[in-house]
């Protein structure tokens, strides 16, 4: 602190980029500028915690902005995740939500810091603090991480689903799978006979099967059949777009999508 025309001034002393600082800072405060990297701004007693907070919101500002970025991409790029180049690309799309969403920690972090001391460093307040927002963005990446390991689960499931059924006699050639109105499904085989509960017996049949959804009882009747070309009728009707999804991935290069039949118009 010191005294100016016998007014007690309080100062607070920021090293960084001044230009950076200067650019996010309410231009009200008094402040003397020493070379590139540092500033320091004066305030009355009443005015030091309007004057941290507004500190405050900058430093933020600036740490979002010049070092979120690369704090995010050396976590991701750590020993402790091993996400491939194409994860870290969907990873890096969604950075803006990441970056918005943790603008609440880093001013935790800098408003704690401001509130014991009256000087700060911004780049060594980044290499060695910001506690939160580096929690905050380890907790993010951890999530992703659970993501793409289901997903990458779910992909090697298909691969071994697609495996096993190209070692599959066809038991029918052809299945026409209609989706009704409902959203309800039901199996036929090429000449048009429903043959549904044969599908849902052969499955079944000497199996104690608890639990098991409507989805997963149909994959299994498909599989079971590995028929050599399913043509889906009325795929508009589906209320489980996603099971679709997996069928034409499963049966990858034999499904096809009927344009209109009078099958489709039962």
């Amino acid at each position: 602190s010191l005294i100016f025309g016998g007014v007690l001034l309080h100062q607070i002393s920021v090293f960084g980029n001044t230009k950076d600082i200067l650019k996010e800072i309410d231009p009200k405060y008094e402040n003397t500028i020493s070379g590139d990297e540092m500033i320091t701004f004066y305030c009355k007693s009443e005015e030091i915690e309007d004057l941290k907070k507004s500190l405050c919101h900058a430093i933020s500002s600036i740490i979002q902005k010049k070092y979120g970025p690369e704090l995010y991409r050396q976590f991701y790029n750590s020993g402790e995740y091993a996400f491939s180049e194409e994860e870290k690309k969907i990873i890096c799309s969604d950075f803006n939500s990441v970056l918005k969403n943790g603008e609440e920690f880093v001013f935790k972090d800098v408003g704690t810091f401001l509130e014991n001391s009256n000087s700060i460093s911004v780049e060594g307040f980044v290499n060695f603090r910001l506690s939160e927002y580096k929690k905050y963005m380890k907790k993010q990446l951890d999530k992703y991480e659970e993501k793409l390991e289901a997903v990458r689960e779910y992909n090697d499931l298909i691969e071994l689903l697609k495996a096993y059924i190209e070692t599959l006699p066809s038991a029918v050639k052809v299945i026409n799978l209609q989706v009704w109105p409902s959203g309800g499904y039901a199996i036929f085989n090429e000449n048009f006979r429903d043959i549904t509960e044969e599908c849902i017996k052969s499955v079944t049949e000497n199996k104690k099967i608890t639990q098991l959804s409507f989805d997963d009882l149909l994959l299994s009747c498909l599989t079971a059949a590995a028929p050599e070309k399913i043509i889906i009728h009325n795929e508009k009707f589906s209320k489980t777009p996603e099971l679709i999804l997996v069928i034409k991935r499963i049966f990858e290069g034999k499904v096809e999508n009927c344009r209109g039949c009078s099958f489709c118009k039962l």
